[in-house]
């Protein structure tokens, strides 16, 4: 297994680091295959590869020689730090690798020689046609077959120099003119075309490796773009006329990625709410939205929403019913599975429901808390002043702490207001501000409590 070298030393997270083109790409597989990540610009990331016996590599390190947080290294740096087995930043001085501008430019290589083709030789002088029509002073331009008669008279178009009767004639005006004049050059110049390849193209293999989102489902990593684009090739190899849907689609297929886990639903007359993951809210409380009780006795995690509605400002989906009423019940139920952490509860809630971002749900939940979290016994009234004002005794201490002890949950407002609709003798306020001078003693009632002891009101401290 190959080591992890290329991670972020603060965070534990893949080390981004910008390549520039001129660089080999044997490098960026080796960083890629020792966990780090490369960035498509070099804005962003503190760490720029180049090779600087290139003007391309020069130009980077004179447009960042007096940024801060800006390295422009030499791509050997990725082979340093495999050999030294852990990444070689500021304390050892980048293994020698940072780029200072006094490197030499290498001269551009010169373009190959032309390859010399041999002279051509002069074609072979060609028969002329003027030795196939030598004049013959003695016999006639005809030929004598038997089928014509040996004593027919042969008139050649009246001419009077055809000789009469059966004149001498020479086969080999015959032979030699008629395979001169039927022999085609072009032929035996012509080269043979070489035939289709036996060899069929095999598609390109799956990249392993695998980085899970923390918005749900896995992130694109550099081997799956590359993956993407062997593929695109592979199908155009092969004579398939495909849109870029259909590639992904008989990727998915090839592989078993689920399609269609959220069905969109674009119409937007029927969106509940437009509460979009970037629109600002104008106002206006959010529908009350009845959440069924669980049947059965089942207690489990509630399935997330799968239709999704487009905000009305056009950007990301709006929160509807079936969002809030997911983010009460999943509320509920961790708070049933015991102490509740909201940063893991979050992530969590991301993770399930990948339509909204984390920001979004926590920003949803800021606005609406109030009418998501209805409390119905903090509407009650609460009780009147007693008509006469009473001391603070201890008994007031100790019920204090007996209320303390069972760690109620909420603000020091609503705790009071509770306590006091049970103890009306004082007023809520005025609990309060007695537990804010006596803490001490009724902390110390509470320690008490938890070690097991009773505390008598004859008891004296």
């Amino acid at each position: 297994m190959d080591q992890d070298i290329f991670l972020d030393p603060t965070f534990g997270s893949p080390l981004t680091v910008f390549i520039h083109e001129d660089v080999p790409d044997t490098f960026r597989e080796l960083l890629v295959k020792h966990g780090g990540q490369i960035s498509t610009a070099y804005s962003g990331v503190p760490y720029i590869l180049v090779d600087p016996h290139k003007p391309s590599g020069q130009s980077l390190y004179r447009q960042y020689i007096n940024k801060k947080g800006k390295v422009v290294l030499d791509a050997r740096w990725i082979h340093e730090c495999i050999k030294e087995g852990s990444l070689q930043l500021f304390r050892t001085n980048f293994a020698g690798c940072k780029v200072n501008g006094t490197e030499t430019i290498a001269a551009p290589s010169p373009p190959p020689p032309l390859e010399q083709e041999p002279p051509q030789q002069p074609p072979p002088p060609q028969q002329q046609h003027y030795a196939f029509y030598q004049q013959w002073s003695e016999q006639g331009h005809y030929r004598d077959d038997s089928e014509w008669g040996a004593t027919g008279q042969y008139d050649y178009n009246g001419n009077p120099w055809a000789a009469p009767g059966s004149a001498y004639y020479n086969p080999a005006y015959v032979q030699s003119y008629g395979p001169a004049y039927m022999e085609d050059d072009h032929n035996n110049n012509s080269t043979p075309e070489p035939g289709p390849s036996a060899v069929s193209a095999e598609p390109p293999d799956k990249p392993r490796g695998r980085k899970r989102s923390t918005y749900g489902g896995n992130l694109f990593t550099a081997d799956d773009v590359m993956y993407l684009k062997k593929y695109i090739d592979y199908c155009h190899e092969q004579g398939m006329v495909l849109s870029l849907r259909e590639i992904c689609e008989r990727i998915a297929v090839k592989h078993q990625i689920r399609l269609g886990g959220y069905t969109m639903n674009v119409d937007r007359s029927v969106s509940p709410n437009a509460d979009g993951d970037d629109e600002d809210e104008t106002g206006g409380p959010i529908h009350p939205v009845a959440v069924p009780a669980e049947t059965g006795g089942r207690n489990r995690s509630p399935t997330p929403p799968r239709a999704l509605f487009r905000s009305t400002t056009g950007k990301g989906n709006a929160f509807t019913d079936a969002d809030i009423a997911f983010l009460v019940r999943f509320l509920e139920y961790r708070k049933s599975q015991g102490k509740l952490d909201m940063v893991t509860f979050w992530k969590d809630v991301a993770a399930k429901a990948p339509h909204h971002s984390r920001a979004s749900w926590m920003k949803f939940w800021r606005r609406h808390k109030h009418e998501l979290e209805h409390d119905e016994t903090a509407d009650a009234p609460l009780p009147d002043r007693p008509d006469k004002k009473r001391r603070y005794s201890r008994e007031d201490d100790i019920l204090l702490a007996k209320h303390f002890y069972n760690k109620v949950e909420g603000t020091s407002d609503k705790i009071f207001q509770a306590f006091a609709r049970t103890h009306p003798h004082h007023p809520w306020k005025g609990w309060q501000e007695h537990h804010r001078i006596h803490k001490v003693k009724i902390d110390n009632f509470i320690q008490r409590l938890a070690n097991g002891e009773t505390l008598d009101e004859e008891d004296e401290m």
